[in-house]
């Protein structure tokens, strides 16, 4: 159990650092909110670590951060996206996570409950986001290859986090009773795939800042 806890805090804190030391305010929105992402997301998991420690249950920690989680990760994407007939399909899926988020905490407001369908619902709307901006990113445009924007990388991790979180909680009955060890390790490559994604798109905007 310590030993992911103080993986995934290596890997949000290095990313953090990371994206300060890269990400200047002069930077495009995208990467701006990313920034801000980061940031918010080191006091949350900390007090998920301290409610987990101290009540055995951070489930209404999640059930509050989800949607803001989802609402930033969708809005970076959507600002980052250069074509207008793909932001027209974007801004459905910005409408969309507003009304999951109060279907699904105002109308079953259970707080200290993990919501199964809730965080169900947000994966599959950062997926498709994800999978949205790689297909602006294909799009006929000024850019030669997807590849020179460098959120590609985080598009490109949010999917393969997205995947195995999904299969995850689609299989929950079966992985439940897994070791816990081996759950740990499968959340954990799943996080592995989300924050080195992050750390791709901050070392290419690096790159793309300084030619």
């Amino acid at each position: 159990m310590y030993w992911y806890i103080g993986y995934y805090y290596l890997l949000i804190l290095s990313s953090l650092v990371y994206g300060a030391t890269t990400i200047r305010r002069r930077s495009p929105l995208s990467y701006r909110l990313l920034l801000w992402w980061l940031i918010a997301t080191v006091p949350t998991e900390v007090m998920a670590s301290v409610a987990a420690r101290l009540y055995h249950n951070n489930h209404w920690v999640y059930n509050i951060w989800e949607p803001f989680d989802c609402c930033m990760i969708l809005l970076l994407f959507y600002f980052g996206i250069a074509h207008g007939r793909t932001r027209r399909l974007f801004r459905w899926l910005l409408v969309l996570a507003p009304v999951g988020f109060v279907f699904f905490n105002l109308c079953h407001f259970i707080v200290l409950a993990w919501h199964f369908r809730s965080m169900l619902f947000y994966l599959f709307c950062e997926l498709i986001g994800a999978c949205l901006f790689l297909v602006d990113g294909r799009l006929p445009g000024e850019e030669q290859s997807i590849f020179q924007r460098p959120l590609v990388w985080m598009a490109f991790g949010t999917i393969l986090y997205c995947i195995i979180y999904i299969l995850t909680h689609a299989l929950w009955a079966y992985i439940e009773v897994w070791p816990t060890w081996r759950y740990e390790v499968l959340v954990g490559v799943a996080n592995t795939f989300d924050y080195l994604g992050v750390v791709l798109a901050l070392y290419a905007l690096r790159r793309k800042t300084r030619r």
